[in-house]
């Protein structure tokens, strides 16, 4: 049986790649990056869906030379190529037999990506775009429609000389977009993960082997990281996470070689309060770091390399990844944007353990940045079908007695706070955004409103903000009575594109428009079933390219239009409306802190 073989390529302008492994289930802010932080137990730690291109790799471990990951690395020689080549190669029949089966990734920069199913991406600008001359969708983060993605199944079997599509795209390649672009591609054994050669012919091209460096660094305070290890059957809880991002600011400083980890160093403590984690010793950091592409096949045998390691010299070890900064595809296959930095990294704290203990202790930490549709993989369960990018649905996201307070807290807020329209009423909550400018000027947000909303939304890795916070600034209370709705509308570019919904008392359907549609008298391209104590998520292109509305309407009979996610109901497919309370959390992209402000309403 032949081996299974990938290719990977990266087209310059922009570079690529992401997707990555684990569990994610907190998001903690830093900064301007959403940190993820996991603890695990495993046999053997390994990668779930890993990032497909990456362009940079580092390997710390604690008082020791780390011969064996030397030899093991030497043994194992990783290669890539540079080429100069037309993107209409990737049409070319015989380059795709030769160089690419299933189940491997394929990634590039700034105008395409190729993935080991054999999926070819254009990532373009609005000029290059409209004179290409296929169909694509707007790019998510780009806005105003200034980068369009287009998606072409080169795989397909009847992708062939001849077909029509097939045909189009080739005349298009050769003539609307015919330049050379610069790549960076690898091609590996998917089973064992090395390298083999990319069969080329007529491009210029060149081999290039992925190179490593070695540095040490003597006389430093050493962490041993022993209070990260949790006790048997305990969950991480707030002091643990504080611990553990302790730990990920030490690893950084290693990584950078700062001077302020040497014992010998006292800076003045006006320019620096930095203390090491504690217990710590005084000791030595071995480091390994790459310089080329590389393979998640080859990270993952790094990781095996480097358990076998920590256990032998019974020291801790990290594995950190860098994957490229501007690329158009980012964790799982999600629209990445780079907007100031791009980040796209993990690293892996594998803790010391016993010789003869049968399980690895491991810390995970996720960097990404908030251009980036990526969720937390433990929503992909609730993740909608058929819909576009991106809608998820969680039924009974909050208990009946947690809707009951929140019922309650709504009906007796001050009278003050109810602004009536002609089909609803509502409340606003952290301030009332002005659609002039897009500013609003902030208010304190009550707890009621906070709890136990925020952190059930932290917990399944909701994040909302381009800021320090992940959490949401604003939110609106809306009250439907029978027969009530709100026509088709976009919450707009006042808000970060994504909002979440908890529905209360009863159900609703949210109805979905594509732009440009009338809204009086079109039908609706898809619906959503909200009912009580649900939570409903929207972002990424459902957010920027659909309208959503609900109809004025008594009662939904389910079985004329069955909504997307619908399940058999005991009360049957006719559901009379009640009334409804929808709390819509959202962030506000220009707040502005008010330093007079106060919690006037406190009830």
């Amino acid at each position: 049986m032949g081996c299974l073989t990938g290719l990977a390529i990266l087209m310059f302008n922009f570079v690529s790649s992401f997707e990555i492994f684990g569990k994610w289930p907190t998001k903690v802010p830093v900064q301007y990056l959403w940190e993820t932080i996991d603890y695990f137990k495993s046999n053997a730690p390994t990668t779930d869906k890993q990032e497909p291109f990456v362009l940079d790799i580092q390997l710390l471990l604690a008082d020791t030379q780390a011969e064996t990951l030397l030899q093991s690395i030497a043994e194992n020689e990783q290669f890539f190529y540079e080429v100069e080549a037309p993107l209409s190669m990737f049409l070319d029949t015989s380059f795709l037999e030769k160089n690419l089966t299933k189940d491997t990734y394929l990634d590039t920069e700034d105008v395409a990506i190729i993935d080991g199913d054999g999926h070819l991406v254009l990532s373009l600008q609005k000029e290059t775009y409209e004179a290409f001359g296929l169909e694509g969708k707007a790019a998510t983060f780009t806005g105003n429609g200034r980068r369009y993605i287009i998606t072409i199944d080169v795989s397909a079997p009847t992708f062939r000389p001849g077909n029509k599509t097939f045909d189009r795209t080739k005349w298009c390649l050769d003539n609307n977009l015919s330049r050379s672009f610069k790549m960076v591609m690898t091609r590996v054994d998917t089973n064992t993960g090395a390298s083999l050669d990319v069969l080329l012919s007529n491009v210029q091209h060149s081999k290039k082997p992925v190179s490593w460096a070695s540095s040490k660094m003597d006389g430093i305070r050493l962490p041993n990281f022993e209070t990260l290890k949790l006790p048997e059957g305990a969950t991480p809880n707030n002091r643990w996470k504080d611990e553990a991002l302790e730990a990920y600011e030490w690893l950084g400083m290693a990584t950078l070689g700062s001077q302020r980890l040497s014992v010998n160093d006292k800076p003045d403590p006006f320019l620096s309060v930095y203390s090491c984690p504690e217990p710590y010793t005084t000791g030595s950091v071995t480091s390994l770091r790459s310089a080329g592409l590389v393979t998640p096949q080859y990270i993952e045998n790094l990781l095996i390399t480097l358990r076998k390691e920590i256990k032998a010299k019974q020291c801790w070890g990290a594995l950190t990844v860098w994957g490229y900064r501007d690329s158009p595809i980012a964790w799982r296959g999600r629209e990445h944007g780079f907007l100031t930095s791009g980040e796209n990294d993990y690293t892996i704290l594998l803790l010391r353990e016993e010789k003869d203990a049968s399980e690895q202790r491991a810390v995970c930490y996720q960097a990404l940045g908030v251009y980036d549709t990526f969720m937390d993989p433990a929503l992909e369960p609730y993740k909608l079908q058929g819909v576009p990018d991106s809608a998820y649905y969680i039924p009974n996201f909050i208990s009946a007695a947690e809707e009951e307070y929140l019922i309650s807290k709504v009906q007796t807020a001050p009278a003050p706070k109810w602004v009536t329209l002609k089909a609803r009423r509502l409340q606003n909550w952290g301030g009332t955004p002005k659609v002039e400018d897009g500013k609003m000027l902030q208010e304190p947000i009550p707890t009621w409103l906070k709890e136990p909303v925020f952190k059930k939304l932290q917990n399944i890795g909701i994040g909302f903000g381009d800021s320090p916070s992940t959490e949401p600034n604003h939110i609106l209370v809306n009250e439907y009575l029978p027969g009530q709705g709100i026509m088709p509308h976009q919450d707009g570019p006042l808000y970060n594109p994504i909002v979440a919904t908890v529905t209360l008392n009863s159900h609703s359907i949210l109805n979905f428009y594509p732009h440009g549609v009338d809204k009086a008298t079109s039908e609706p391209e898809f619906s959503v079933l909200l009912e009580p104590r649900s939570l409903f998520v929207q972002t990424g292109q459902l957010y920027k390219t659909y309208l959503h509305g609900i109809a004025e309407v008594t009662e939904d009979d389910l079985a004329e239009r069955p909504p997307i996610n619908y399940h058999p109901i005991p009360t049957g497919t006719l559901l009379p409306r009640q009334t409804r309370i929808s709390l819509t959390y959202r962030q506000v992209k220009r707040a502005i802190k008010n330093p007079f402000a106060k919690t006037l309403f406190k009830h």
